[in-house]
């Protein structure tokens, strides 16, 4: 049986930081994050929330 727990990732926000690297502010044109320096935290798909087994 599995439990929700908070992303370690995203800390339960949802969102991660740009894997992109630019060494400082993304631009807007960044393909991952358009310039706002987060992405959907990729294991939690968004919710900030994860399965612990």
């Amino acid at each position: 049986m599995s439990e929700k727990v908070e992303c370690g990732n995203c800390n339960g926000t949802g969102l991660a930081d740009c894997p992109m690297e630019y060494g400082g502010p993304c631009p807007s044109q960044c393909p991952a994050c358009g310039g706002s320096q987060k992405v959907v935290c990729p294991d939690c798909n968004g919710t900030g929330e994860v399965e612990e087994f």
